[in-house]
């Protein structure tokens, strides 16, 4: 990943039974794990419908462009449209063979640094929301629907990382 702007974080290395993983940072410094698994099947620890899973990567960045074209030629995802944000710039899609992973967006100047964002499907998102708190999380803003019909809820959990749940049933009471 060095000829094009990102850096070794952590040296790959192999887990028994696991695979082998290493983890980078993009040009803008963003960290990001990649993984070969050992073994053979199909890995469903993303999947834009199933509960419990990672259903939606959202990077926000200090260069879109050049974070797009990184992780394009990375891994050879495509721009599958965007979504004007106002002054916020647009909010592009990313898609791997036809299937959405999330979108790419420029980071708020006051804001965190260039980081990856996990949102992960629930059942229910007002009950999940209860279960954040109840276990020692926070409840950041949500539930609150977002275009395309899904409730999201931003959280942290008692570390203090953030996360996202997405759901699309609308939650009792709205």
């Amino acid at each position: 990943s060095s000829d094009l702007g990102g850096r070794s974080l952590m040296p790959a290395m192999d887990l028994p039974n696991v695979g082998r993983m290493a983890m980078l940072a993009d040009p803008q410094g963003a960290p990001f794990y990649v993984m070969r698994p050992e073994g053979e099947g199909e890995n469903t620890s993303f999947s834009p419908t199933l509960p419990g899973r990672c259903s939606w990567n959202e990077l926000a960045t200090s260069d879109q462009k050049g974070a797009l074209a990184f992780y394009k030629g990375q891994f050879g995802w495509s721009e599958g449209g965007s979504m004007p944000m106002g002054e916020m710039g647009d909010y592009v899609f990313i898609v791997h063979d036809e299937t959405p992973l999330g979108a790419v967006m420029t980071r708020r100047p006051d804001g965190p640094p260039p980081m990856w964002l996990f949102y992960f499907r629930v059942k229910d998102v007002s009950a999940a929301a209860e279960r954040i708190k109840s276990g020692g999380g926070t409840v950041m803003h949500g539930p609150v629907e977002v275009p395309g019909g899904d409730f999201i809820v931003v959280a942290t959990d008692p570390q203090g990382a953030a996360f996202y749940i997405m759901d699309p049933i609308p939650p009792a009471g709205m």
